[in-house]
């Protein structure tokens, strides 16, 4: 907010500057660490207002630093002041609006984010979440906003998070309890921050509260804000994920079209893992599977492949240990992947002790935010299903998640060692559902005892 020469009269540090006056050259050196000038803040006039005699009062006067600060001083101060270090000369020009993506759909999902970032550069307004996965641009094109304020004489910060914190902690003493508090407050009211790698630094208490001080308070101010991320999930520092999501200030861009930023996994079964199952390597012949039990497994490979290509309802693979089904739906989320959809990928087992312990351990909300993920995901695959020993806690929850996708009819697949009457009756009956529901049964033995390995 514009100052007002009389308020700054009666403060020693901030005194009015006139023309000619002796003190112009030393006000002007302090502002050139300081992101705004601490006369005007960078409204670039004034307005007289000392003596209510003064033939000016009430004029608008040029401030000292449109009169002293040329545009380079000025250029000069912001990049100081930025933090940018070797990202300093980033810019949207430099950037590969391909994103070094294959397919054409892939490569204009990545234009279109980039150009959504570029306008949030001459419009910084709310927060905007850049996820991806590493090497996809996030940090360059978090780097070439603060490049586009400097180039239009604004200010932004620039600050890795690890390196941040260690920044903070250094001066965390009682000697150091000015500077500490300086930047912490720089943090707080930069006009637009950067928080770069957000998740890449093992949080202890302390230092995940002081960040929370500082995203709580730019929450709560509506301070333009960018983060950069792998990816938004539970994973990422749990109490600042519900501000991330918050759609009354914040926008999510996505950068990682086409890799595996695009998903989620829950248990044994990660990305690398998941990347191993394809529909290539699903041979049926290599396992030298003869009559009905290789009929049945190239049946399952074609539906499949199928359902891959359009995901409608739901496909439950029944089946003993080592027949195909977790392969098939590995290979499934692969293909999805590719084409810009979002899946997430979760061991029955392990999803169900994850939620309890997201609800114990953590708060209620953070539950919210994964279960609601599980809910909205555009494919979602549950496997191992029946495996679990839970609680009648967790068991309602599965049920909770299994009947919402149900009324939604959002593309599922559910793998079980069970036999449907085997499974609590509620979520069996809406596997069954053949409105919804495609149920195959593989009958090959498990590749395991005997026979070829299939993958």
């Amino acid at each position: 907010m514009m100052k007002q020469i009389g308020e700054i009269m009666n403060q020693p540090i901030r005194t009015a500057i006139s023309i000619g006056d002796n003190s112009s050259t030393n006000k002007l050196d302090e502002m050139e660490d300081r992101a705004v000038c601490i006369i005007c803040s960078d409204a670039r006039f004034v307005r007289v207002t000392k003596d209510l005699a003064d033939p000016k009062f009430g004029k608008v006067e040029p401030c000292v630093c449109s009169l002293y600060e040329n545009d380079q001083t000025r250029k000069n101060r912001l990049e100081r002041y930025s933090q940018l270090g070797p990202l300093k000369n980033r810019s949207f020009e430099d950037i590969d609006i391909t994103g070094r993506l294959i397919q054409p759909s892939d490569q204009g999902r990545y234009r279109e984010a980039v150009e959504l970032i570029e306008h949030f550069a001459e419009y910084p307004v709310g927060w905007l979440v850049i996820t991806g996965a590493h090497g996809v641009g996030k940090s360059h094109l978090a780097a070439a906003v603060v490049t586009r304020l400097i180039e239009n004489g604004e200010p932004g910060l620039f600050a890795n998070v690890a390196d941040f914190l260690d920044e903070l902690r250094s001066t965390y003493d009682d000697e150091n309890e000015t500077q500490y508090n300086d930047i912490i407050e720089k943090y707080k009211e930069a006009p637009l921050l950067v928080l770069d790698d957000l998740g890449s630094y093992s949080f202890t208490n302390w230092a995940e509260e002081k960040l929370m001080q500082i995203v709580t308070h730019r929450f709560d101010a509506k301070n333009a804000t960018i983060f950069t991320c792998r990816e938004v999930t539970i994973d990422t520092e749990s109490r600042i994920m519900t501000k991330l999501l918050d759609p009354g200030i914040s926008q999510v861009v996505n950068l990682g079209i086409g890799s595996t930023s695009l998903l989620t996994t829950t248990g044994a079964m990660e990305s690398n893992e998941i990347k191993q199952f394809q529909f290539d390597n699903f041979d049926p012949k290599a396992r030298g599977l003869k009559g009905e039990h290789r009929k049945n497994l190239e049946g399952v490979l074609q539906l499949a492949m199928h359902w891959s290509k359009k995901p409608e309802g739901w496909l439950v693979f029944l089946g003993g240990n080592g027949c195909g089904k977790t392969h098939l739906a590995a290979a499934i989320t692969g293909y999805r992947i590719l084409q810009g959809e979002d899946v997430a990928f979760a061991n029955v087992p392990d999803l169900l002790d994850d939620f309890r312990a997201t609800f114990n351990n953590f708060s209620s909300n953070n539950f919210e935010v994964k279960f609601r993920k599980m809910k909205e995901v555009s494919l979602l695959v549950l496997d191992d299903m029946g495996a679990q020993n839970s609680s009648s806690w967790a068991e309602e929850k599965l049920y909770q998640l299994v009947n919402y996708r149900h009324l939604k009819k959002s593309p599922t697949i559910i793998t079980t060692n069970c036999k449907l009457g085997d499974i609590q009756p509620r979520i069996a009956s809406r596997l069954a559902d053949i409105q919804i529901s495609t149920v195959y049964e593989i009958t090959a033995p498990d590749y395991r005892i005997g026979g070829t390995k299939i993958i």
